[in-house]
């Protein structure tokens, strides 16, 4: 949450594009975890989370921070971290 999550909220509630992109990734997350048989849950979302974030760096490319993010051309990473968020938040695992 604190990598992108809260200031990507923001930005998607004050963006609609950028809420519909988030919801998009949540839907996505949403059927990945069920396809899995896994509960959408805290644990569940830390573990998917985790797996965005290991891909990602296994790529060599930087994590993203608040300050690295251009929220008006946000990277998958970027996006679907913050929709792993929405949902944890969603699912009052925040």
């Amino acid at each position: 949450m604190a990598m992108v999550g809260v200031d990507g909220l923001v930005e998607a509630l004050a963006q609609p594009f950028l809420l519909a992109k988030v919801d998009q990734h949540a839907a996505a997350v949403r059927e990945s975890l069920t396809a899995a048989g896994k509960p959408v849950d805290a644990i569940s979302l830390a573990g998917y989370a985790r797996s965005v974030i290991a891909v990602h760096q296994r790529h060599g490319r930087p994590l993203p921070t608040p300050e690295s993010v251009d929220w008006s051309a946000a990277d998958w990473t970027a996006l679907r971290l913050v929709a792993v968020c929405h949902l944890a938040d969603a699912a009052g695992a925040l």
